[in-house]
This record gives structure tokens, C-alpha cells and sequence, in this order.
């Protein structure tokens, strides 16, 4: 499921924050100038003070990748940290 030593950045605006049924929030990014969502990241609860991004947000995000077989796509889980642009 990816290394977890392969880490990376994107930048992009916030699509959407969902709370999961697991605890894990999916932070949907998509690029600045498309309309349709194109990453899904997740912040996890065991990283604390994290504050989560707000819709519309343009954001610098960054974590590990890995491949989530079930949804099957790349995703970035766990943020590890972001920041407003």
C-alpha cells in the first residue's frame, strides 16, 4: 500500500471535508482552474492539533502516499501538515 517514507506536497483549493464513519477526514483537493475534485487526502485523529482546512481553501498540503485498493486511487493518508496560500 505505498511506502511510508514517500511523502508529498500539492497544492491546490479544498473541494470538500468529510468526517468518515473510521474517524479519518477526507480532505477532497482539486486543482485551482478545474472544476471536478481530483486527490483525496485524509487526516487521521492520532495526529493531533491539525486543524482542518475550510472549503475553497487554496492550501499547500503534504503527507504519504499510498494506494487505497478498495476506492482504487492514489491518496495521500495521513496529512501530515498543510498550510493556507
Amino acid at each position: 500500500n505505498g511506502s511510508t517514507k514517500t511523502k508529498v506536497a500539492v497544492e491546490g483549493i479544498v473541494d470538500k471535508v468529510t468526517h468518515e464513519p473510521d474517524g479519518d477526514y477526507h480532505i477532497i483537493i482539486r486543482p485551482q482552474y478545474l472544476p471536478l475534485p481530483v486527490l483525496v487526502t485524509e487526516a487521521i485523529p492520532e495526529i493531533k492539533d491539525l486543524p482542518l482546512p475550510k472549503e475553497g481553501d487554496h492550501i499547500k498540503i503534504w503527507g504519504i502516499t499510498r494506494f487505497d485498493e478498495p476506492h482504487n486511487w492514489w491518496e495521500l493518508h495521513p496529512v501530515i501538515g498543510w498550510e493556507k496560500l
